[in-house]
């Protein structure tokens, strides 16, 4: 039936979605997903992908043409489709957007984040592009969303060894002193990871939850080469790379402390 209802719609529709798709047929038996963890809301997903591969600009389209909040997912909501077998070994687009803050300017690349499900490899792709489409929404929306609030006393942080890892990114960007100074102001021990620390909260990322794929994350260790001054290591969520910049740049920040 799922076979006859795709090619009914690629001979109706064809590559063109100046038209919205039948909401009743993508949407079908939907699915709703109880909250996993503290991070999401409880979710809804479509029963069906798209018929047809969009790129980035048709795929938001698409999904919003459908009503009541149905959405393009994000890539954390991608991976727990993937975890409970609601998605095929394919390409996706999900939501998030690549970006990078250098000096207070932000520099939006072509770019946009699309995740091969079948082995979990979060990817970049040109929005260009044209890949599978499937929708979801936001069954309660008065559930904490992450990073509305850094710390949170209804849930508890997440704890590896002997580091407290806060709930939440902060909201903003910030250089590596704003970065500091905020982390410090939390109190009670809260402070800005070291650089083998951050590397445990990368290795532990979808663990911990709420981090950022395609963003790149502070850490308080400085450059030890007594040449350099005012280099600190930072580290991409995206890669793993450890890399080391100057401080005014701004990137994210997740506070810990030490138990």
């Amino acid at each position: 039936m799922k076979s006859i209802i795709t090619i009914i719609f690629i001979f109706v529709f064809g590559s063109c979605i100046s038209q919205n798709f039948p909401a009743k047929v993508i949407i079908g038996n939907s699915i709703k997903l109880e909250k996993l963890n503290k991070f999401g809301s409880n979710l809804e997903i479509a029963q069906y992908d798209f018929p047809i591969k969009m790129n980035w600009e048709d795929a938001n389209k698409a999904c919003k043409a459908l009503g009541d909040g149905w959405r393009l997912p994000t890539v954390p909501e991608l991976l727990v489709m993937k975890s409970k077998g609601y998605t095929p070994n394919t390409i996706y687009w999900s939501s998030e957007e690549f970006r990078s803050y250098i000096n207070d300017t932000l520099h939006t690349d072509v770019n946009f984040v699309r995740l091969l499900l079948g082995s979990s490899i979060i990817d970049i792709g040109y929005k260009t592009e044209k890949q599978s489409v499937h929708a979801i929404r936001n069954v309660d929306t008065t559930s904490l969303i992450a990073s509305d609030k850094v710390l949170d006393k209804k849930f508890e942080n997440s704890k590896i060894g002997n580091l407290e890892i806060a709930l939440n990114d902060f909201p903003n960007l910030m250089t590596r002193e704003e970065a500091i100074i905020a982390c410090s102001n939390l109190g009670n021990g809260w402070r800005l990871p070291n650089k083998d620390e951050l590397n445990v909260l990368y290795q532990n990322r979808y663990k911990i939850g709420g981090f950022k794929d395609f963003y790149f994350y502070w850490s308080s260790t400085a450059d030890p080469d007594v040449r350099i001054t005012n280099q600190y290591f930072y580290q991409s969520f995206k890669s793993g790379d450890i890399r080391k910049y100057f401080q005014n740049y701004k990137y994210l920040v997740r506070a810990v402390r030490t138990l």
